[in-house]
């Protein structure tokens, strides 16, 4: 569910396929725990957009922020926003037009249909897509994917796609950042993040799904035929270190702030 920019839609290929997976994943207590990417490029531009991460949490209810990248790092809602809301579900915002002199605008934007109480306690799979023209008058479809099934879709009421959606800010997973601070903290588990320059299908979402043993996005396997339009790939399963490795050629590797190494992960 990020876009790219043009340097990386053209040049990030998968560079590392091969996966034995460590059992591991990164915990982040809520309590100043994230992981920062810099300003990357993958929300520049006007691209159809797909975001995967596989989360776990002990509360659905209050405003956590799995993944951010907020304009200039300004606390605002401007450019990618998802969060657990205090209503137990989903949600995902996308606003752009900063660079390009349109305003702020809002691209897309989804709850989930259900709360998520019922899923505590247990990895969660989501898959966020975006078409950027899907009607062919500029207006964006959006669709949300909880555990390989389609929660939400939402319709773009306004013309939206030939906004921009270029953001001076950090791409960060665990909260958003408030200039040099971070806030709104996930309490939890992450695995598995990842991020298409393309619409993934519902099928592609049920075999990466896969019963809720995650696939190795980096091969395709039966109705998973995406893995060439990865432009950012993070398994967030090293196991030690302070680093998090982008296995595609985009090279944006993520610095970890606080948060730890588990043995806990999507896999079996």
């Amino acid at each position: 569910m990020l876009g790219l920019g043009a340097n990386i839609a053209n040049l990030a290929v998968v560079i590392d396929s091969e996966f034995t997976p460590s059992g591991y994943s990164l915990a982040f207590d809520g309590t100043d725990d994230w992981i920062s990417f810099g300003d990357t490029d993958h929300l520049d531009g006007t691209p159809d957009i797909s975001m995967q991460v596989w989360l776990k949490f002990d509360d659905a209810t209050g405003f956590a922020y799995p993944v951010m990248k907020i304009n200039n790092d300004s606390a605002n809602t401007e450019g990618l926003m998802t969060r657990l809301t205090n209503g137990d579900k989903f949600q995902f915002f996308l606003k752009g037009g900063f660079e390009d002199g349109t305003g702020s605008t809002t691209i897309a934007s989804i709850t989930s249909a259900s709360t998520l109480t019922s899923l505590e306690d247990s990895w969660v799979h989501v898959v966020l897509t975006i078409q950027r023209d899907y009607d062919g008058n500029g207006r964006s479809r959006t669709r949300l994917y909880i555990n390989g099934s389609q929660s939400a879709l939402s319709n773009a009421s306004s013309i939206t796609g030939s906004v921009t959606t270029d953001t001076n800010g950090d791409l960060v997973l665990g909260g958003y950042r408030s200039g040099a601070a971070v806030a709104g903290e996930f309490t939890g588990r992450m695995s598995e993040f990842a991020i298409w320059n393309t619409l993934l299908d519902a099928d592609a979402v049920s075999a990466l799904w896969n019963s809720g043993n995650a696939l190795n996005a980096a091969v395709d396997d039966g109705d998973y035929d995406n893995s060439n339009n990865l432009t950012g790939y993070w398994r967030l399963d090293e196991s030690s270190g302070a680093s998090v490795e982008d296995i595609t050629s985009g090279g944006q590797d993520g610095t970890i702030n606080n948060a730890t190494w588990v043995e806990d992960a999507p896999w079996s």
